[in-house]
């Protein structure tokens, strides 16, 4: 198809040439000719049909006297030229190349129509480079943002590549409107990699962009606000948090399919984790509100934050010790138990009431027990660990494993791997 569309535009170009022909022989032939009608205002030349298709006035000026050569209608007030002159030439010439004549009616612009049918055969024969955009480094900015505004789907790579590379050293208003074709771009839609390039051109113009982004945190769109807490917490983490990023920042505990945005890995919940556990103080209510929640990773990472807090320590402990039970969320019970036991001796109380009560299944008492005597300071041997392992694999030891819950906890309590405890 493309080469057809290329051939195509060689035809044009040879219509266009044809026109430009026709052109110079009816300026020559008019040109010995004098004028005998009026040919029109040329005001009509703004008129986007006018400036194709010439309009004659018509009115018959051969009784009129010349003056200086020219003669001026009384019907619409155009000054014409009779003639070719030896002091005026170019003028009189142009003027029949444009349209001009000695009979009334329309006729066609030629110049207008070989210029028009010029870049049409241009584009169509260099349908490549249009399409691949390799003159995006060479346009204005305002040509670029208008096509990846009208276009966001099928916007060239380049001219997106172009248009990050010019975020925030432009004048503002064409900052702001960068910025909301960034924003845009952000939320959860057909084309890849465009939420990747967005958070390069939004952080760019940081904090410019600030404002786009935080009225993206109320954005229908789950991927735009996700992207848009991220980047703000990223971009300004030590700033008091609004309660529009608090909000979508426990959001983003819970399970989601959130997980790549381009080629970068975007791991939300272990991101808004630490930016939570940072404000925690501000975070508590809502914290507490999705303990009890059905997604099972939002409770227990919500429990752990606490846990890192030591805020209300009972209600977190109770969450995550309801996590140590088997189910069938994989890792959720290794993280709680390292939740537990990096939070300390404060959880041995409420560890000892749940394993008084016997309301345990069978792997979490086991993992509850142990984590009680490890906590009670009892020193293991290796065979009564693992006896009491019922979450791990890789060690005698649970709290010998590695899950990134242990980053919320500082510092984290030394403990040599693989050795009796």
């Amino acid at each position: 198809m493309t080469r057809w569309i290329e051939r195509a535009g060689l035809i044009l170009l040879l219509f266009a040439a044809l026109l430009c022909l026709w052109a110079v022989l009816r300026a020559l032939r008019a040109a010995r000719n004098p004028l005998h009608t009026c040919p029109g205002s040329r005001s009509s030349l703004f008129s986007p049909f006018r400036l194709l298709l010439a309009s004659r006035c018509g009115y018959d000026l051969a009784a009129l006297r010349s003056s200086h050569g020219t003669r001026t209608c009384p019907e619409c007030g155009t000054v014409s030229l009779d003639a070719i002159s030896p002091q005026r030439p170019l003028p009189r010439l142009l003027h029949a190349a444009l349209g001009g004549g000695n009979w009334a009616g329309s006729r066609p612009r030629l110049i207008p129509l070989a210029i028009a049918f010029t870049a049409l055969g241009l584009a169509a024969h260099n349908v490549r480079t249009l399409r691949q955009a390799r003159w995006a480094p060479y346009a204005p900015t305002p040509v670029l943002l208008a096509i990846a505004d009208a276009f966001p789907q099928h916007t060239p790579g380049r001219i997106l590549d172009e248009l990050a590379d010019r975020a925030g050293s432009r004048w503002w208003p064409l900052n702001h409107w960068l910025n909301a074709i960034a924003i845009e771009s952000l939320g959860n839609d057909t084309r890849r990699y465009n939420a990747s390039w967005a958070r390069g051109v939004l952080a760019a113009d940081y904090p410019a962009s600030a404002p786009a982004l935080h009225a993206a945190l109320r954005d229908p769109d789950y991927q735009r606000r996700q992207l848009a807490a991220l980047l703000l917490a990223h971009r300004d983490p030590l700033s008091p948090p609004t309660d529009a990023q608090l909000d979508a920042a426990v959001e983003g505990l819970a399970d989601d399919r959130l997980r790549s945005v381009g080629t970068d890995l975007i791991t939300n919940e272990r991101l808004h984790a630490a930016f939570l556990l940072r404000h925690a103080a501000r975070a508590v209510p809502r914290l507490l509100a999705v303990l009890d929640s059905p997604d099972d990773q939002q409770s227990l990472i919500a429990a752990a934050v606490l846990s890192a807090a030591g805020l209300h320590t009972e209600p977190a402990a109770r969450t995550l010790i309801r996590h140590l039970a088997d189910n069938t969320r994989d890792y959720d019970a290794l993280r709680a138990f390292h939740a537990l036991w990096y939070a300390g001796p404060r959880v041995l109380p409420i560890l000892e009431r749940a394993l008084a009560a016997g309301t345990l299944d069978d792997q979490a008492e086991r993992s509850a027990e142990l984590l009680a005597r490890k906590l009670r300071g009892e020193v293991l041997s290796t065979s009564q660990a693992k006896a009491l392992n019922a979450i791990s694999t890789v060690t005698h030891d649970p709290a010998n494993d590695h899950t990134w819950i242990i980053d919320l906890f500082e510092p984290p309590p030394s403990q040599p791997p693989d050795e009796p405890l």
